[in-house]
């Protein structure tokens, strides 16, 4: 199999995409730019709840104009490259259509850690809930978010399996040379995998969700991991995630 020269990393803002792209930068791909924020795409309340009221249709209007812009993040002509972006899970038949021959990566970690990890501090005080966040219906529309963004970017890769690689974060950080192996061989890619293997740390941010703080000092929510479960059960069973 020939080296992929085009590769689309997504997920859901937080879940890993940077990983993948310090893995690619180091195995000889343009990366565009910069490696972009791990905040690449915070959404407001306005832009979720007309979001969630959409089908995954990839000509509608938002598909497109996240394409647009990513795509002229630094890119050069003729040259293996990488963008990622978390605007690409919802843009996959998008990105098919433009570049038949790309590799597509998408990222997932569980629901519950993935938002925590966006919206608590990033600060000495990491494992307390930022207190203006502390409200039922911010966590209720981010998880229901989370929800429906891979239960669309999994109906969407259908059509597209042997051209998108979903891996869980996870994975990639407690089993990191069977996950890399996994994606070099996916993209063709011939290197020496304990080089990379060494690039990878278990991130402070897995299994927040077993903090302590969050599950028992919450007054806004009691029984949040079980309430949050809930909301997001779909995908959550589906990638195989619980609460325990």
């Amino acid at each position: 199999m020939d080296k992929v020269d085009k590769i689309f990393v997504g997920g859901y803002y937080g879940s890993g995409t940077r990983v993948i792209q310090m893995l690619l930068r180091d195995a000889g791909y343009c990366i565009g730019a910069r490696i972009q924020d791990y905040l690449d795409f915070v959404p407001t309340e306005d832009v979720i709840i007309e979001w969630l009221k959409r089908g995954s249709d990839p000509k509608d209007e938002y598909s497109q104009k996240a394409f647009r812009e990513i795509i002229k993040d630094g890119v050069k002509p003729n040259t293996p490259f990488s963008i990622k972006h978390g605007h690409l899970m919802y843009a996959i038949p998008l990105l098919k259509e433009v570049y038949p021959d790309s590799k597509i990566i998408m990222m997932v970690r569980h629901g519950i850690d993935n938002i925590l990890n966006i919206h608590m501090m990033e600060s000495t005080f990491a494992q307390f809930i930022v207190p203006e966040h502390m409200d039922k219906e911010f966590w209720e529309l981010r998880m229901r978010f989370w929800n429906e963004s891979y239960r669309r970017m999994i109906e969407d890769s259908k059509k597209y399996s042997k051209d998108v690689l979903l891996i869980k974060l996870e994975n990639l950080v407690y089993n990191p040379k069977e996950q890399i192996k996994e994606l070099f061989g996916f993209l063709g890619i011939e290197e020496d995998v304990e080089y990379f293997e060494k690039i990878i740390k278990v991130p402070e941010t897995i299994g927040r969700y077993k903090s302590a703080h969050v599950v028992h000092n919450n007054p806004y929510i009691p029984e949040f991991k079980d309430w949050m479960y809930g909301l997001g059960k779909e995908m959550m069973d589906y990638f195989g995630y619980n609460v325990k």
